[in-house]
């Protein structure tokens, strides 16, 4: 059993749910979507709360030991991934 199984479906933060998402061994990462948000470039961004959040989560699996970053794509999705 690897340490990855250790790892939740869903994860709570600041009272954002995260789902954890296995695409493959070397794809895992927890989503999260909220609202789109442009910056002042008309750039998508993720909702600020949001992602106080995602960094959040990157910092709490950093501390148990996993080595993550947060990112963010468009729609207003965020990812936390999970590197093997």
């Amino acid at each position: 059993m690897s340490k990855i199984d250790d790892l939740s479906n869903y994860v709570t933060v600041n009272g954002w749910k995260f789902e954890l998402v296995k695409q493959d061994v070397d794809d895992i990462f927890y989503q999260c979507r909220g609202a789109i948000v442009y910056d002042d470039y008309h750039d998508q961004v993720p909702e600020p709360e949001l992602w106080v959040a995602a960094m959040k989560l990157e910092t709490i699996l950093t501390r148990d030991g996993y080595n993550v970053n947060a990112d963010h794509s468009e729609k207003g999705w965020v990812e936390v991934t999970v590197n093997v």
